[in-house]
């Protein structure tokens, strides 16, 4: 049995991935040699040694090249996503949602070069809306890319990313956002940097999902932007046009529940912008919880339309008495003129494991259990 054979039998690792960590390890093979050779001369390795001991030392060594690349074939997809989640939730992450990020993750790798520009992505997790994608940028030697917070931040300018088999989208986009998070790659490289790229789509209520798992999608990304000028980041430099495409799965996802079987209802405040703010009560009809978002669909009681609306933060309450904030991403207005109801998102720190949710809290504290299977 190979070493690949080994591997993908006994970590259900991708060929794929065991390849890029062996690559990677042989890159630093005279590292690993010299400690090898340290090794063995503790041991008393010397040309008298019986072949039994020689056995048992190369037999030790095969198992620390196997656990080495094993570490980095499984462990490696998900750690930029343990990293921010650990960062945005402010705590470690619990046992439950590391597991989940190495379960989940998906390993890409891909890599594409254009007038020097190496743009990689590396890795993604979703749910059935929102979409988190790590993407590494290399530049030509001497052009520096990476910035702390004080000298600027990049993005691309031009994003797609859709679909390119049997999916088919129904019914409408209600909103969508996209932001950029610098991630520290530790390289100590000024041509080097990676990002974080989170993608959340919201749909009309008659659509169908926008993720959905085993669908190959296409990203296509261009303009390379240097935003400087800190803290408004109001001056933009383009610094390669680019035009760069990848095809990737999106998979493994964990499903979502309907938390709400019947309408309930909800304290949102009123008033829109210019106006007083004042609460209103509201029908809540849909309350679609996810790993990493939650989609709220809201109605307006009859006689009782305000100009505009902003829900404010819903609460989820988990078996072990402690807390999470889902905060809100897109959504808020009356819409337009004779409309009935309309659209929240909303997103989490780190993701949810939805089996240790006992209830959510809606404002003004409207609990709301979750569902027995």
């Amino acid at each position: 049995m190979t070493t690949e054979m080994l591997l993908e039998a006994i970590g259900n690792i991708n060929s794929e991935a065991i390849r890029d960590a062996k690559a990677k390890y042989l890159a630093n093979q005279e590292e690993l040699t010299n400690r090898v050779s340290h090794f063995a001369h503790r041991q008393g390795i010397n040309r008298r040694m019986s072949r039994r001991r020689l056995a048992t030392v190369l037999i030790i060594v095969a198992i620390l090249l196997t656990l080495t690349i094993t570490a980095l074939a499984y462990f490696g997809v998900g750690a930029w996503f343990k990293s921010f989640f650990a960062k945005r939730s402010g705590g470690e992450l619990s046992s439950g949602q590391q597991q989940y990020i190495d379960e989940t993750a998906v390993d890409i790798g891909q890599s594409v070069t254009v007038d020097g520009y190496t743009v990689t992505v590396n890795s993604a997790i979703c749910d059935e809306q929102t979409l988190y994608l790590t993407i590494n940028i290399e530049a030509p030697e001497g052009v520096k890319i990476d910035m702390d917070s004080d000298e600027g931040n990049l993005s691309f300018g031009e994003v797609k990313c859709k679909s390119t088999g049997t999916y088919t989208q129904t019914g409408h986009l209600s909103s969508m956002g996209r932001t950029w998070f610098p991630l520290e790659d530790g390289d100590g490289r000024e041509n080097t940097a990676t990002l974080l790229m989170r993608e959340q789509y919201v749909m009309s209520a008659d659509s169908n999902r926008v993720y959905t798992d085993g669908e190959i999608w296409r990203l296509e990304l261009a303009e390379l932007q240097a935003r400087t000028n800190a803290p408004y980041y109001d001056e933009v430099t383009t610094l390669i046009e680019g035009g760069w495409s990848f095809e990737f799965p999106l998979t493994e996802m964990n499903g979502e529940v309907e938390m709400i079987s019947s309408p309930v209802v909800c304290v949102a405040q009123s008033g829109g912008e210019m106006g007083p703010r004042e609460s209103v009560e509201m029908m809540v009809d849909s309350f679609v919880l996810r790993p990493f978002s939650v989609t709220l669909r809201y109605s307006f009681i009859p006689g009782n339309r305000p100009e505009a609306v902003d829900i404010l933060d819903v609460y989820l309450v988990m078996k072990d008495a402690s807390t999470i904030t889902a905060r809100p991403r897109s959504g808020g207005g009356a819409g337009g003129v004779g409309s009935t109801g309309g659209t929240m998102s909303y997103v989490f720190d780190a993701p949810v494991m939805l089996g240790e949710v006992a209830y959510v809290v809606l404002p003004d504290d409207v609990h709301v259990p979750f569902p027995e299977e």
